[in-house]
């Protein structure tokens, strides 16, 4: 029998079938016998005659015949709603279905002393009978933090603590800016309004767009530069990702950085070291946790990306309508006017779309493994989880214990266990090589 045309009988009398199917979509038939429907009627209006008080009668005393008389379309309502909660309920039982979404009731059919139908439209979850982890491959990044990288950082402090002098010279491409901005052109209306007075403009920042940068380095005080700026995909501000706008910047001052000597009181200024040399040792002791950090995140979501890419498989469209919806909804808290010009909501959720439908075939896929390999978390993995978190926050481990108990996050804990099981199942399963 084709999934279609299945149907089955409940032992308590219920009848279920699915009379189509479309992708993740399933259209069910449901039927209660006319007995449930019966008792249904007569639970509601043994309810009502209880709460109310007719003429001629003492409260709760009414005749079940007086009752359906004048409560039969408010029974109505509350009859449909038990009957659908309980057929629909023992439906997807019977036909060992996983709902994804609330169904989509029609065709209601309801009558005292016949049976119970109606049409339940919904998705379900797609059955996934193994997931594939053969030939899992990734690059770790190394953790070696380069001189040049810890000059940097030092360098970076010097800036922030540098004191600033006015100069009247054209600019240099270390110069701070204060500028006049005017927009004179932006295609996607990305900007609300066309002047932005005192605008300043950092040529020595390295978050500073390179158009600025080329653009602006010789200009004198009082000199107007005209300069297009191509903001690039990974622009932080998706707002102007991908967006050109051309301004009209008028410089009203240039300033350059006297920058404080590179010394031992240096040090203990800024960081309260005792010597340049500890201040160096305390960076790169920082980069390179960051590195560490982010070489694990960068390792988990090369072998996430290749499962997901190698076990293919519908996700329930529902779902991730939602998780686009909440986006959205976050979005328009902190951009509500981008939002609202057109288009901007419809890319925010194509963009998100994607995301969305790869985090969530990423979370059955893992659901899956779990099952399949049996990996589970057990209570030595949660005292060895606890024992290291108190060693990295000087706690002894039953002081650990009683912090994370009374800070009420006992599920995340166990999830977290469980994500860190998974993940390094998979790099047990991958070949992993080191980037040169």
């Amino acid at each position: 029998m084709t999934e279609e045309t299945k149907n089955t009988t409940s032992p308590n009398g219920f009848k279920a079938e699915i009379t189509s199917s479309d992708g993740l979509r399933r259209t069910l038939r449901i039927e209660a016998p006319h007995e449930n429907v019966q008792k249904a009627f007569d639970d509601e209006f043994r309810k009502i005659q209880k709460r109310v008080t007719l003429k001629g009668f003492r409260k709760g005393k009414a005749p079940l015949s007086h009752i359906r008389s004048q409560f039969g379309s408010e029974v109505q309502g509350e009859v449909i709603e038990r009957l659908v909660n309980s057929c629909y309920q023992s439906a997807i039982q019977t036909l060992e279905l996983h709902p994804a979404t609330m169904p989509n009731v029609t065709d209601v059919t309801l009558n005292e002393g016949e049976p119970f139908v109606c049409t339940a439209e919904g998705e379900v979850f797609p059955e996934i009978k193994s997931v594939d982890l053969a030939g899992l491959t990734a690059v770790e990044m190394s953790p070696e933090v380069e001189d040049s990288e810890v000059d940097d950082v030092i360098d970076s402090l010097r800036k922030r603590h540098a004191k600033m002098n006015d100069v009247e010279r054209p600019a240099k491409e270390t110069d701070i800016l204060t500028t006049d901005m005017r927009k004179t052109k932006d295609e996607n209306n990305i900007i609300d309004g066309d002047f932005f007075p005192d605008s300043v403009i950092d040529l020595g920042d390295e978050k500073t767009v390179k158009e600025f940068k080329e653009g602006l380095t010789g200009a004198s005080i009082g000199e107007e530069k005209t300069v297009t700026v191509n903001y690039p995909a990974d622009y932080p501000d998706k707002v102007f990702a991908e967006k050109s706008l051309t301004y009209a910047i008028t410089v009203k001052k240039i300033q350059e950085r006297d920058m404080p000597e590179l010394n031992d009181e240096f040090a203990k200024e800024v960081a309260q070291a005792d010597s340049l040399a500890e201040l160096k040792e305390r960076v790169r002791e920082g980069i390179s946790g960051e590195k560490q950090t982010s070489a694990v995140r960068d390792l988990n979501n090369q072998l996430i990306s290749q499962v997901v890419a190698k076990n293919p498989l519908d996700v329930p469209d529902g779902l991730v309508s939602r998780y686009v919806d909440d986006i959205v909804a976050e979005y328009r808290k902190n951009y509500t006017d981008q939002l609202d010009k057109a288009g901007n909501e419809d890319e925010v959720r194509q963009r998100y779309r994607a995301i969305g439908t790869n985090q969530l075939r990423w979370k059955l896929l893992s659901e899956k493994i779990f099952e399949q390999e049996n990996i589970e978390v057990l209570p030595e993995d949660t005292d060895k989880w606890i024992e290291d978190f108190g060693a990295r926050n000087g706690m002894p481990t039953e002081q650990a214990r009683d912090f994370l108990a009374k800070s009420g996050k006992a599920g995340e804990l166990r999830d977290s266990i469980r994500e860190e099981k998974l993940l390094s199942f998979l790099k047990s399963k991958a070949t992993i090589k080191q980037k040169a």
